[in-house]
């Protein structure tokens, strides 16, 4: 009898001791659950999202590190990792134009006008300060919303104390086409030369960029612009650490790609410096500033119809967007763009309203739907002539000589239709290009 009554005393306690495990049972589930809730996305700034501009040096179409519509199997890549990464996460345009050498092209971007406008025709001509840049009309119109940064290669002046007062928050880089040496060279800042020694140019242009996007408190627009893979004294230029790249060898196209994969190197480097919220809120653009050296260009292209041409091997270039705002993600888009078009585009991610200009569309509609584009022709020029296109059809007129070519059947441009007489669809796109560029020039 006893034992049963020691057994019922000790009930009570059973049941508090349950009561107690069971209630912090629950309030460990609670805590677990608040813990949970406090998690968040990183915070976007739709408004003002950060944009990043990477410009690769003589880097044509059939260098690009992913198949295109016309170099398949025929061309040896370089190994581009975070290039790719790039494209396969966003959209590349197939049919994007820049101008056959650096500095038109620079200038096409940052005015959002054609070389027949600002007088850029070769490299080394210099911008004036007349030109409204693109980072002073992105303030102008945003309450000055952005910091703007430019690192790297300049080439459109000699002197750097010129380049800030255009509007243009930092720079730091090289104001020439080239360097002699990619270790040692000159720096340009402020308006002074600092002589560099033992630093790879492609190293040293991706840390001032992190050091300088590390620094921000507010959105940026950073604007990179690498020296490769342009040669340095005629000389293709390895980096010494052999880690930064994959090909192996010792020959001009072996070398190329080398500069090609080393640049990649510290793209990755640069985008793996951003933390998340950050890279959540940043668009980065990726484009060639013209076609590939000829001692290294590739099928179908050639010495004569590369870097420095009007055919499609030396104004065709690698265009791709990737990151915030970018739906269409790994697209290969036709439409027709221009590096003109970088001025409206990347004002109207800033948020500029009145974006548009005669000679710049925004194609940023087109990140998110295929709606078709803008234009309906491209231009490019040089010193020796000039050069359109529509859908179909290229026009080139070059040291007084008018050539045609199907674009769609002749990429290659090795049949002139001007030759025989045209059908109506080729001659309905010869009098339009002919009369676009009344309107151009």
């Amino acid at each position: 009898m006893k034992n049963i009554l020691f057994l019922l005393s000790l009930l009570p306690l059973a049941f508090s001791c349950s009561d107690s495990i069971v209630e912090q049972e629950e309030e460990e589930i609670i805590i677990v659950e608040e813990e949970e809730e406090t998690e968040s996305e990183p915070e976007i700034d739709s408004d003002h999202p950060n944009v990043l501009l990477i410009i690769a040096d003589d880097m044509g179409m059939d260098a690009s590190p992913y198949d295109t519509s016309f170099n398949g199997a025929r061309t040896r890549k370089p190994v581009m990792p975070n290039v790719q990464k790039l494209y396969e996460d966003g959209i590349r345009f197939e049919n994007a134009w820049v101008y056959p050498t650096c500095s038109p092209t620079r200038a096409a971007i940052i005015t959002g006008k054609p070389s027949t406008q600002t007088g850029i025709e070769t490299p080394g001509d210099h911008l004036t300060g007349s030109e409204k840049l693109l980072q002073a009309f992105i303030n102008e119109n945003t309450n000055d919303a952005y910091d703007t940064g430019v690192f790297g290669k300049w080439h459109l002046s000699t002197n750097s104390s010129v380049i800030e007062p255009m509007g243009i928050d930092t720079y730091k880089g090289t104001t020439s086409g080239g360097v002699s040496d990619y270790y040692v060279w000159t720096l340009e800042e402020d308006g002074f030369s600092t002589s560099i020694t033992d630093y790879y140019t492609t190293t040293a242009y991706t840390d001032y960029a992190k050091e300088w996007i590390s620094e921000r408190e507010k959105p940026w627009f950073c604007w990179v612009a690498y020296n490769a893979a342009h040669t340095a004294n005629e000389v293709f230029h390895t980096p010494k650490d052999a880690a930064s790249y994959t090909t192996t060898g010792s020959n001009n196209l072996r070398m190329y790609m080398q500069m090609l994969e080393a640049m990649d190197y510290e793209i990755g480097n640069l985008l793996n410096s951003l933390d998340e919220a950050t890279r959540a809120n940043t668009i980065v653009i990726f484009v060639g500033d013209n076609g590939t050296p000829g001692k290294v260009a590739q099928a179908p292209f050639s010495g004569g119809n590369a870097k420095g041409s009007l055919h499609s091997g030396g104004v065709n270039t690698p265009f791709i967007v990737s990151g915030y705002g970018v739906d269409r993600i790994g697209i290969s888009d036709k439409s027709l763009i221009e590096g003109t078009d970088l001025y409206a585009t990347i004002a109207d991610i800033c948020g500029v309203e009145n974006h548009d200009s005669e000679f710049s569309k925004s194609f940023k509609d087109l990140l998110s739907s295929d709606v078709g584009s803008n234009r309906t022709t491209n231009f490019s020029a040089s010193a020796n002539g000039y050069t359109l296109r529509d859908m179909n059809y290229k026009l080139t007129i070059e040291n007084g000589i008018e050539y045609l070519s199907n674009l769609n059947s002749d990429y290659e441009e090795t049949t002139n239709l001007l030759d025989s007489e045209l059908e109506m669809e080729a001659q309905t796109s010869y009098d339009v290009l002919k009369s676009a560029y009344d309107q151009i020039k």
